[in-house]
């Protein structure tokens, strides 16, 4: 047996998108965004995934169980990325429930196995800048939770040292890896960043069609 491919970088990133998008009234991963930085009818989903994506960092997609790739992200994707899709068996219970599923398969994952933070990025979120992920990456460690801030608000991605994981493995509900931030505030690493997109989730269409305002 070949031994398995080992992705080289600093952190993994894991894209949150088992969600049920019940405040948007339908799949809001699927849904179209408006016009702005050349994303005009690109759907939410495949927004985020490519602002991701032109990191050059290894990532993994969180879904449901019973989400059918092909229909989200096309076949192409489906066929060319099917390793970094991960299921999310308890996405039901929540965005805790679904992180706690994402980070026991990262820790079985041995192709990521030197890895020593991991970025958690909600996939309603396609504003994030690239540049302010990488400046996250420049401060983060295993000992770090590191958390940008624009004007004095906290928002997301949030990159997680190695020494969390196995925390963040044991959620089994909640909203988030919340708890596990306020457990450690002694190891919370704020950077500033001039970036609005670090606050804007899109959770209803009045939230998507003003993503770019």
């Amino acid at each position: 047996m070949s031994p398995p491919i080992v992705e080289t970088a600093d952190s993994v990133v894991l894209v949150m998108a088992a969600g049920q998008s019940r405040r948007f009234g339908s799949d809001k991963r699927l849904a179209r965004l408006p016009s702005g930085l050349g994303s005009r009818g690109t759907s939410l989903l495949t927004a985020t995934l490519a602002r991701v994506m032109s990191l050059e960092m290894p990532w993994r997609l969180i879904l449901r169980e019973d989400d059918d790739v092909k229909a989200l992200l096309g076949e192409r994707f489906s066929r060319i990325h099917a390793s970094s899709v991960w299921r999310a068996p308890h996405a039901v219970l929540g965005l805790g429930a679904s992180v706690g599923d994402a980070f026991r398969q990262l820790a079985e994952d041995d192709s990521l196995a030197h890895i020593p933070s991991a970025t958690v990025w909600l996939a309603d979120m396609p504003a994030v800048a690239a540049t302010t992920v990488q400046t996250l990456q420049a401060h983060a460690s295993e000992e770090r939770i590191v958390r940008p801030v624009f004007e004095g608000a906290p928002g997301h991605p949030v990159v997680f040292g190695r020494r969390f994981w196995p925390e963040l493995a044991m959620l089994e509900c909640g909203d988030g890896a919340r708890e596990v931030v306020a457990c450690h505030r002694d190891c919370l690493h704020e950077v500033a960043v001039c970036d609005a997109g670090i606050h804007r989730d899109v959770d209803t269409p009045a939230m998507l069609a003003g993503l770019y305002e």
